[in-house]
């Protein structure tokens, strides 16, 4: 009776401590946010760091190691990771990642004097929107993303990446093993882009300043069947101009490299005059195909009122400006505020002599 009750404690030891070797965790966090990866031993006191090793690895690389009191992260986790001596001294090996990218989805396994001790999956939550909209002149990026090798056998970066993103039919952004190759799409300043960590994982594509000529469906080739709509909405803005100068200059800009047409209308009464049509300005305004913008010189009284442009094959309103004159600076206002204070100074003094006289 004795040694069955002994074999029966020893089996169900046995089949706890196989349970806490085997469970695994499954932590899931957005994309950009911190996580701790949970690994923890049953330690007498404190761990001796001198003899301790605690390995984080991947299924292709190794991520952290704490061996012989110096932490060391490796290839794409550099900066990111962190295991505190404090904790692991207590027996918590959990690995820290403090800014989570997409390329950070994945298996994880934690190692303690190279012995198995927990297995973690790190799921990535990054979300793809079927459509976005921005106003126009405002920054604006559109999400891809990609899990890739970060790094070689021998550990060093790994920079050779090929991809591409097309606008409906055409290639606006290709990059072949790493080297960056533009589509043929006109787009000469504040030029689109992808993002900087692509390393990472991130091949978003990002526009610094939105343009109603980039509005169509976008499509990144490691994302295969999803696309996302990019629109792009009417511009406005009022522009304050001081005549006081002498030369006051104005420049409008058209947030777009199509053709556009430029109206110019003082006042609700008046009648919208064409000044600039198809690149063509009339001799007052000139059009800088530079920057994509209209620029006058000298800006008078009668260029006051509001500007549109228009998309010249749709006929669709793309921005509006009102142009008003500037408030008077505070110098102009002290000086005006001290003409008034004499003014009634000597109103009064004139009326209080006028008083005297009469009496």
């Amino acid at each position: 009776m004795t040694m069955d009750l002994m074999s029966v404690c020893i089996i169900l030891v046995y089949l706890g401590t196989v349970s806490a070797a085997a469970a695994h965790l499954v932590e899931k966090v957005n994309i950009g946010d911190p996580v701790m990866l949970s690994c923890t031993i049953h330690v007498m006191g404190k761990v001796d760091m001198d003899s301790s090793e605690v390995v984080w690895t991947t299924a292709d690389q190794t991520v952290a190691k704490y061996a012989n009191g110096i932490f060391t992260s490796y290839c794409g986790f550099k900066g990111r990771v962190n295991m505190p001596r404090k904790n692991i001294e207590m027996g918590n090996l959990s690995l820290f990642i403090t800014y989570t990218v997409y390329n950070d989805y994945g298996e994880y396994e934690c190692q303690y004097n190279r012995q198995y001790q927990q297995g973690v999956t790190l799921l990535i939550n990054a979300s793809i929107p079927k459509k976005l909209t921005v106003k126009a002149g405002h920054s604006i990026w559109i999400p891809c993303y990609t899990r890739r090798r970060t790094c070689t056998e021998d550990l060093s970066a790994n920079d050779t990446i090929s991809f591409n993103w097309t606008k409906g039919n055409q290639n606006v952004f290709c990059m072949v093993r790493g080297a960056r190759d533009d589509g043929r799409v006109k787009r000469s300043v504040d030029q689109m882009r992808v993002s900087d960590d692509i390393d990472n994982g991130n091949l978003s594509l990002v526009f610094p300043k939105a343009y109603f000529s980039d509005c169509g469906i976008y499509r990144c080739s490691e994302q295969k069947g999803i696309t996302t709509i990019l629109k792009v909405t009417v511009h406005q803005e009022e522009i304050k101009v001081s005549l006081e100068e002498s030369k006051a200059f104005l420049s409008l800009h058209l947030y777009t490299v199509d053709p556009v047409n430029v109206y110019f209308q003082r006042d609700n009464f008046s009648t919208p005059v064409l000044v600039c049509e198809n690149y063509t300005c009339s001799q007052s305004w000139k059009y800088v195909e530079s920057g994509h913008k209209v620029e006058l010189d000298a800006v008078t009284r009668d260029d006051l009122g509001t500007y549109t442009m228009r998309d010249r094959s749709r006929d669709e309103l793309l921005c509006t400006y009102i142009v008003t004159v500037a408030e008077l600076h505070h110098q102009d206002k002290d000086i005006l505020k001290d003409v008034l204070i004499i003014f009634l100074v000597v109103v009064l003094a004139g009326f209080g002599i006028f008083t005297s006289c009469v009496r």
